[in-house]
Parts: C-alpha cells; structure tokens; sequence
C-alpha cells in the first residue's frame, strides 16, 4: 500500500547550486541527529527514513567527467557537484541536495513512504537492496549530469531489531564502484536510516505465523522414507 512519493529535505550546511557497497553497522550508539521533526505516520503503517551527510570523492572523478575534447580543462574542484539518487521498493527515486567539491556536504533527509509492512515487504526486505547512484555535473557547464559510481545497501540490516532494541538507528559509509571500472571505488557517502517506527511487531508477526524470520526458511522435511533408510544404515 501507500503513494509513490518520497520527499527530500535539506538541512543547513548543503551546498545548492542549479541542477541541469556498504558496511552498515546497527547500534543504539549512533545519534538520531537529522531525523528531528518528522510526522508520525497513521495507525500501523510506516516510512523509511534516509539521511545522507558527508562524502568523499576521489580526484579521478574529475577524469570522468565528460569532456568534448582531449584537450578540453579539466573542471575545477569547485565546479564538481554531485547528488544521490536512491532506489527503494516502488517509489519514485529521491535525490539528496546537490553539494560541490571532492568532500561534498549533502545533509540530506530522503523519507520514502507511507506504507504497510506485509509479509512481501519483510521477504523483499530480507533478501533486496537499496541502489545509490552518484550523478555528477559541472555548475559551470550546461551538459548533462553523469553518472559517476553505483553503491548498494543490504535491505536485511534495516530487520536488525529486538526486543532489547526495538528501534534502531543504522549507520555505516557507502561505497561507489566507479562506472568506468567497477573494481574502483570512486567515491563514499556517510548515511544514517531510521523506521518511522519499529518492524519488530510485524517481524514478530510473521515468525509466529510461519515459523522462521523472513528469508530464512527452514529446510523441507526428510520424506519418511528416507528417514528410514537413514535409519538402517545406522543400525548396519
């Protein structure tokens, strides 16, 4: 259920100028600092909330960046500006607040939702990813943005609660894999996610109805048959 919106928010300290693979690591440590002032969603639904701060270019991205000719310049630093567009189950991409330079600011609150946490959703997110792409353009020239990497986060870190911790704050640095050499990184964004409530109750929901956390289905049952052949080559 739920529309196909998702909304951005800009927080103070991102640069606006005019638009032509992860380690998570879960722990109650981190702050919920960026997710202030968000609304609670209506009775049991839910929101998935991202919040993209500092990254971290390498200089070659300004190699890839297209150019006319050989002989073209190379943009400067300054001219450089990157956003993020993020993925995530049937929404319509999000893009971040576009920030300049090799160690852009994106400050950055991507809410993708309302929506129900169904069986198809937990099972969606056991085994799916969130995709990132790193779009590049020059503030000094007219071309097209570019894509300059790809990074992808493991859904199953966002069913990483328990009863002890029902609400957790994820928190680790994504890795863009360059689009010309996909063994290079080229660049890295720092990001924090957050339910809009706990899944536990739905998560709990779908263990006491089929026995096992979502994708990880228990393995089939020997036929009896089997069981007694295995049986006889005991005793043998």
């Amino acid at each position: 259920g739920g529309d196909r919106s998702a909304k951005t928010r800009s927080h103070p300290g991102a640069t606006k100028l005019p638009c032509p693979t992860s380690l998570p690591a879960p722990s109650d440590a981190f702050s919920d600092s960026g997710f202030s002032g968000l609304s609670d969603v209506e009775g049991m639904r839910n929101a998935l909330d991202i919040y993209l701060t500092l990254g971290r270019l390498e200089e070659r991205a300004l190699l890839e960046m297209p150019r006319s000719s050989v002989a073209e310049h190379l943009p400067p630093q300054s001219a450089l500006a990157t956003t993020v567009l993020v993925e995530f189950l049937h929404f319509d991409a999000c893009a971040s607040e576009a920030a300049s330079g090799l160690a852009p600011r994106y400050d950055s609150l991507l809410s993708f939702g309302p929506f129900d946490i169904t069986d198809p959703v937990l099972e969606h997110l056991a085994v799916g990813s969130m995709r990132f792409d790193l779009q590049a353009f020059c503030s000094s020239s007219s071309s097209a943005s570019h894509l300059l990497g790809r990074a992808s986060l493991p859904l199953s870190v966002l069913l990483e609660c328990t009863p002890q911790a029902p609400h957790q704050t994820v928190a680790g640095t994504l890795s863009f894999a360059s689009q010309a050499d996909a063994r290079l990184q080229i660049a890295t964004v720092q990001y924090k996610a957050r339910w809009r409530r706990s899944i536990l109750p739905e998560q709990q929901s779908y263990m006491h109805r089929h026995g096992h956390a979502p994708g990880r289905a228990p393995l089939p049952a020997l036929p009896v048959e089997s069981l007694g052949a295995v049986a006889g080559a005991d005793v043998a």
